[in-house]
């Protein structure tokens, strides 16, 4: 049976999903933005924010193009909106919901443009010299994800035959999906915990959502560094805190200290390509400011 290639006609593609944006509006409708070029602060629709014409659009050698790589997204998308929910609302997830969420995770921190700078950033001989994702960590990867075990080479040429007639922009989505395997695979086996704002503080988001923390350090800069806690703010009220590796993947919730939420707000916003997002002006500004993106 030929595998199905998913469609759209999307040509305006977000670095980070609607639905998840809409996850920090006090109205359901509209977000607070700060914008770090500009240093501004906006009230605007998630319509309007952290979107790229054609940023995941394969050219063919024909000239045509593919945009399968956004369908591809969009649907990893669509199956985390009920898993977020479930996490929000303090409810167990199953473990197949547990592989959306950590999809979501490695995707949100791959798909936007930071994360894409740093590929085309890699000296000539890395990973993604040639074929962008074909490598032993994607192999692992592909591995605990199907359980099925395929020798890199014998992926590398699956993927020749798929990709044969696409001319420009594979280096990019290859790198982004090896990226995000590799990472959702470390997420899936590492602790969890919900974190519950206090009364008084909320937390952000931003284009690149995952923030950093490195106890009794400061701030993190690489999601797999041993001992990086990788923190995904799900709501204004919520954040779900992905700590060590552990045998038995297991989830937690527990109300954090007004310090911690405010310390979560600057990791993700020091880590932002642009945007930071959040349910009221007075918050976006003060992360802004507190993580002096907001100075020139």
């Amino acid at each position: 049976m030929a595998r199905r290639v998913p469609h759209t006609d999307a040509t305006r593609h977000h670095l980070i999903p609607k639905s998840y944006m809409r996850r920090f509006s006090s109205d359901g409708r509209r977000v607070y933005v700060f914008d770090r070029l500009s240093r501004i602060v906006r009230l605007d629709v998630p319509h309007n924010v952290a979107v790229k014409r054609e940023f995941n659009t394969l050219i063919t050698t024909d000239g045509s193009k593919e945009r399968w790589p956004e369908a591809r997204l969009a649907e990893v998308d669509g199956a985390v909106v009920p898993c977020l929910n479930k996490i929000e609302r303090g409810e167990p997830l199953t473990r197949e919901e547990r592989w959306y969420v950590s999809f979501f995770v490695g995707f949100a921190e791959t798909r936007g443009s930071g994360f894409r700078d740093s590929l085309r950033a890699r000296p000539p001989g890395g990973v993604a010299t040639e074929m962008g994702f074909v490598g032993q960590r994607f192999a692992k990867a592909l591995a605990a994800v199907t359980g099925v075990w395929l020798d890199p080479s014998t992926i590398e040429g699956l993927v020749r035959e798929d990709a044969s007639h696409i001319a420009s922009g594979l280096e990019d989505i290859g790198g982004m999906v090896e990226g995000a395997f590799e990472l959702a695979r470390h997420i899936f086996w590492m602790h969890w915990l919900v974190g519950v704002a206090p009364t008084g503080s909320l937390f952000v988001t931003s284009d690149r959502p995952l923030g950093l923390l490195q106890p009794k350090r400061g701030f993190g800069n690489d999601p797999l560094e041993p001992g990086v806690i990788k923190v995904l703010p799900v709501s204004p009220t919520t954040a779900l805190f992905i700590g060590n590796l552990t045998g038995a993947p297991c989830i937690m919730g527990e109300i954090v200290a007004k310090d911690l939420v405010r310390l979560v707000n600057v990791a993700v916003a020091r880590r932002c390509d642009r945007y930071i997002v959040g349910s009221s002006e007075t918050v976006v500004r003060t992360v802004a400011s507190d993580a002096k993106l907001d100075q020139r």
